[in-house]
């Protein structure tokens, strides 16, 4: 990971995502709309879904410059672009609503394994539970569901999720939804 993408995730409130283990893929160098950029990485993001399936990693960050992906400031309007791309390329693809991000209990589905995704923004405030620490990009944290259930023996569960929240109301940082 970069020095920027090190500092989001080690000083996260969320205490999962300070634990996880990541691979990074970086896509701001890379020019164009996500329509042209992520057919580049799919290779390289189906391989790193594969090994947080089998417990290599725990998921992976998606690094995106802002401009690069959305003409405004809406960060969900710039993940549901990005991961509509990556749906698409999914076998078999995977249709995603805007309602969808807004929807605590959905989990994206890429080559039939079910991600957890997370957005975290440049462009956000300090008291904004998506601050990336000085961090410049758009970061996607798709965590596998596999993850989970290696440390919980389950999906989610509710009262994980309550923790993670509660973690960030203690940091400053209360969570609401895009």
């Amino acid at each position: 990971m970069t020095s920027s993408s090190d500092r989001l995730v080690a000083r996260s409130p969320c205490p999962f995502a300070t634990a996880a283990r990541l691979e990074h893929l970086d896509l701001s160098e890379l020019p164009g709309s996500p329509d042209k950029m992520i057919p580049a990485v799919v290779p390289a993001f189906r391989q790193c879904i594969r090994e947080a399936a089998i417990g290599k990693s725990d998921g992976l960050l998606l690094e995106i410059e802002p401009e690069a992906v959305t003409a405004t400031a809406d960060l969900a309007r710039a993940v549901f672009d990005v991961i509509t791309c990556i749906g698409q390329l999914s076998s078999p693809p995977t249709q995603v609503k805007m309602t969808d991000l807004y929807d605590s209990s959905w989990w994206f589905r890429f080559d039939n394994e079910k991600l957890f995704v997370i957005a975290f923004d440049g462009r956000s405030s300090r008291r904004d539970q998506r601050y990336t620490f000085g961090a410049p990009n758009i970061y996607l944290l798709f965590q596998h569901r596999n993850a989970f259930r290696r440390r919980f023996g389950t999906d989610i569960p509710d009262t994980i999720r309550q923790w993670v929240r509660s973690s960030f109301r203690r940091g400053g940082l209360p969570y609401n939804p895009f």
